[in-house]
């Protein structure tokens, strides 16, 4: 957003740089003559007084979760101002977003107060806390904001829910003899926001496990680091997004390592990737020669499909790849290339509860429409059945991955793709941003790589894994399967999926 005479609310890199330094300052200078007007005009008629902020974790007007206090008094004689009301509804949004956790009263519709109480949870749903309902307000007096407000946060940056609300109200409800400064608003406002997205939770996971918890009436409690807790007493539990406290650390340090992950499933007779560990260029061309190409070049440590190069066919493949790759190459690995269909297998207490087949993407030429345009018509289309699944997406997202692989096919975006000729989107199959996944199930595996995947859950704790692995479909049953990494905390996204990982974590509750 652009405004006359201010910088825009997203600052760019340059300018948050900026922020960082003179932030805490503008918020302090901000706050400070915020305290001064407390303490030498309290007599007046319009003057604000808040309690001191108070947390609190007892479930209250049907708030779960940690919340914080606060009654605010002296709120007679102030009125709206259109343009900082205009800046916030630009920044958060100025429809009424229902919440996704019931129980807690709302303020009545059209109020002032149902709207600033939505500008907050609007703001911190954005930031990713973990933050399901609105706050409270419980009038008191008949100014229509004097009262006391209980507001979600959590440990921690506990107050930043109680300084956004105070920014938001001060600037958008003015005094009439008062004046006001749009750009420090904007400053603030930015800082702000930079706050509350430092406070956020990390990850996809994160949110929704806390959510779906609680809309099963379980007990949470934040612990710190992100982790909470589910339950009570000796019985209680711990979760980090799809992590559960079961994971051993040892375990969960050769998951961020190929190589180990590798040595460990060979140790115990599992088929797995063939791969060299690698530190310079000729140590990288050694390793394909020995294992023969096509190869995969890629961080042994790297985590969903970053620097990944697949398929590479030759020693000019390779060396364009490396170009890529980037010039340090001391955290590579070679692995010798697997054809077939990525799977990830997600297993829990020893049972499969879903199997995804990440396929390939590709578009087909029709002689006149362009690589540009045949992504984005791809990417417009949605699969949703029993058996497929693909939703609609961003073709931008496609790009990066394209402009890689275009260096080996050649391909440009405007170029015109010939009449019946297929262009493979990606050089791996993603399961984020419109990849084409197929579903299986237990029956799909023959008995022998079922025993595999069990044996790797028994192995790794029977924890929630997504346990990847490369194989050939035959009458629709996949006889052999290659392993190559286990994965703690797997990415869940679909709907239907997510409620099976929650039945089966409560299920598995001491």
């Amino acid at each position: 957003m652009v405004l006359p005479s201010a910088p825009r609310l997203f600052a760019g890199v340059g300018e948050l740089a900026y922020l960082r330094q003179a932030g805490l300052r503008i918020m302090q200078d901000y706050e400070r003559r915020a305290s001064v007007r407390l303490r030498f005009r309290r007599q007046a008629k319009s003057m604000l007084l808040y309690s001191a902020p108070i947390l609190s974790e007892e479930i209250l007007h049907g708030l779960k979760g940690t919340r914080v206090t606060f009654t605010l008094q002296g709120t007679s004689g102030r009125m709206p101002n259109p343009k900082g009301v205009a800046i916030v509804d630009e920044v958060f949004g100025a429809e009424w977003t229902e919440p996704e956790l019931g129980g807690a009263p709302l303020p009545p519709e059209g109020s002032p107060v149902r709207q600033l109480l939505g500008w907050v949870y609007r703001a911190f749903k954005q930031a990713q806390w973990p933050v399901f309902q609105p706050g409270v307000f419980e009038a008191e007096g008949d100014e229509a904001f004097d009262g006391t407000y209980h507001l979600p946060t959590r440990i921690g940056p506990s107050m930043l829910p109680f300084r956004l609300f105070r920014l938001l109200f001060e600037n958008t409800w003015l005094e009439t003899t008062g004046s006001w400064s749009e750009r420090a608003f904007i400053d603030a406002l930015n800082l702000m926001i930079e706050q509350m997205r430092g406070g956020g939770l990390p990850g996809t996971n994160q949110r929704w496990v806390l959510l779906e918890l609680l809309r099963r009436d379980q007990a949470l409690t934040e612990i710190g680091s992100d982790i909470f807790q589910i339950g009570s007493g000796a019985g209680a539990r711990f979760i980090r997004g799809t992590l559960t406290g079961d994971v051993s650390h040892l375990l969960l340090q050769i998951q961020h390592d190929k190589v180990a992950a590798g040595q460990l499933m060979r140790l115990h007779g599992i088929p797995t990737m063939e791969q060299r560990r690698v530190r310079d260029r000729q140590q990288v061309f050694a390793a394909a020669t020995q294992l023969g190409y096509p190869v995969v070049l890629k961080p042994f440590n790297g985590t969903q499909s970053r620097r990944v190069f697949s398929e590479l066919s030759d020693r000019q493949a390779l060396d364009q790849a490396m170009a890529a790759y980037g010039s340090d190459l001391s955290d590579a690995l070679v692995e010798r290339f697997v054809p077939g269909i990525s799977l990830r297998i997600f297993v829990m207490n020893g049972r499969i509860l879903w199997i995804v087949g990440r396929l390939h993407q590709f578009v087909t030429g029709d002689g006149e429409r362009s690589v540009d345009e045949l992504i984005r018509d791809y990417c417009d289309q949605e699969i949703n059945d029993e058996f497929l699944e693909k939703y609609r997406t961003d073709p931008n997202d496609f790009y990066d991955r394209f402009r890689i692989h275009k260096k080996f096919t050649h391909k440009k975006l405007k170029s015109i793709l010939p009449a019946g000729e297929r262009l493979r989107l990606s050089d791996l199959p993603s399961a984020s941003y419109g990849a084409l996944q197929a579903n299986y199930s237990a029956q799909n595996l023959s008995t022998s790589v079922l025993e595999n995947v069990l044996y790797l859950s028994r192995l790794f704790g029977d924890t929630p894994l997504g346990i990847d692995a490369i194989g050939t479909l035959v009458d629709d049953q996949f006889d052999h399967l290659v392993f190559n990494e286990v994965n703690f905390a797997p990415q869940i996204t679909r709907p239907w999926s997510r409620q099976l990982f929650i039945d089966a974590l409560l299920e598995t509750r001491p």
